[in-house]
């Protein structure tokens, strides 16, 4: 997919980035933790519903074991008021914390008072797309 991206479009190829929400969050987080390198920085918002965790903790395992990883920006955000999503999402949160992984810049926001809704996106966008622009 990287190479398509490469030859298709005008890209810096130091500074891809990819965004999702919801199942496009899903496949954000997915692709980091399965597929490290494929992009730099990575942005999902409201993508840790019911059942997602146990797979995100054990992807988050192994992307935590791997010898080498390329440093990475991560950005997770959810909606205070997508009760079902929170859980995972702290223990993720959690998880990738504790592990202090060198490779990895993580920020994350919980959005008080939306839900599974267009304001996260662009909450998202709006005030937190800087985070994983960082120096």
């Amino acid at each position: 997919m990287r190479i398509w991206v490469f030859r298709n479009y005008r890209v810096d190829k130091g500074e891809h980035a990819v965004f999702g929400f919801s199942s496009a969050g899903f496949f954000t987080l997915h692709m980091l933790l399965t597929q490290p390198g494929m992009f730099c920085r990575h942005i999902a918002a409201s993508c840790t519903w019911l059942g997602a965790g146990e797979y995100f903790l054990e992807c988050a395992q192994r992307y935590a074991e791997r010898a080498a990883s390329p440093l990475t920006d991560l950005y997770l955000a959810v909606g205070s008021r997508h009760e079902e999503q929170l859980p995972c999402f702290h223990q993720l949160i959690e998880f990738l914390s504790n592990k202090k992984l060198s490779n990895l810049r993580l920020n994350s926001r919980g959005f008080e008072g939306a839900g599974h809704t267009a304001g996260v996106i662009g909450k998202t966008i709006l005030d937190r797309l800087r985070a994983v622009f960082q120096d």
